[in-house]
């Protein structure tokens, strides 16, 4: 329901790959798996590269990406968060091509859209990339058409999927904000910052509604707390992160 296109876009390599070639389901959903964790390495790489940063530079922190707790843990199971990341990485790809030329209003029209029908929340990041360069009206037509895009393909979809929910009015999605289990705007910010760099030890929680599973969470971690790598780790991930900021503070461009 709040994946609008991910069934359009997954199941027709993951049949391709089953029927022609022969593989086996999951063998098929690896490869589709693998695929995409590639090409997200791609536009990480394209991205720095648009951006100003020399070669070794780039393969430097597109490996430090690949090798991130993020890419890691959700790259290797069959989940959507690695394709709709991908969306995002196009939409920053989408920002560094129009600081050198003018980009077609319709290339960005299918990058809005491609934000949005993999993950609702992330159409942010498509809208973002075209405020960067447009004017607010522009960028409002864009995102309406854009709009208008998704639904068409949510209808081809439903053709594939029929029991797909439409991806507005999803009321039960509020559940996950700011649930119990997230402690606190603090525990989320290092979460975000952090956690999603360097794993720190994995704690395990009860949550009702998960059956008679627990879920794994970081929130209640401390930053670097599995172990000694871990702690190195966090302190360079740290400092790179604090020269991050203030070099985007200091450097005119």
């Amino acid at each position: 329901s709040v994946h609008p296109l991910f069934g359009l876009l997954a199941l027709p390599p993951v049949l391709a790959l089953t029927k022609i070639l022969g593989l086996s389901q999951w063998t098929a959903v690896r490869a589709l798996l693998a695929a995409v964790a590639g090409l997200w390495g791609v536009g990480v790489f394209a991205v720095l590269r648009m951006t100003g940063c020399r070669r070794v530079e780039s393969s430097a922190f597109t490996w430090v990406g690949m090798t991130s707790a993020g890419a890691v843990f959700w790259s290797c199971i069959p989940e959507i968060h690695t394709m709709a990341s991908l969306t995002i990485v196009v939409a920053l790809l989408l920002v560094a091509l129009a600081t050198h030329r003018k980009v077609p209003e319709l290339l960005e029209v299918f990058v809005s859209a491609g934000t949005l029908g993999l993950t609702v929340t992330n159409w942010m990041a498509g809208i973002s990339a075209s405020f960067s360069h447009r004017s607010w009206r522009r960028t409002l037509q864009v995102s309406i058409n854009a709009f208008f895009v998704v639904v068409i393909l949510w209808v081809l979809r439903r053709s594939l999927t029929p029991s797909a929910t439409f991806f507005l009015g999803n009321s039960s999605e509020a559940e996950h904000i700011r649930p119990a289990e997230a402690l606190g705007s603090i525990r989320i910010a290092i979460a975000f910052l952090m956690h999603s760099m360097v794993m720190p030890a994995i704690a395990l929680v009860e949550r009702q509604g998960a059956a008679e599973w627990p879920i794994m969470i970081v929130q209640p971690s401390a930053i670097g707390s599995a172990g000694p790598w871990g702690m190195i780790a966090s302190g360079l991930w740290g400092m790179l992160l604090l020269i991050g900021i203030w070099a985007a503070v200091r450097i005119d461009r």
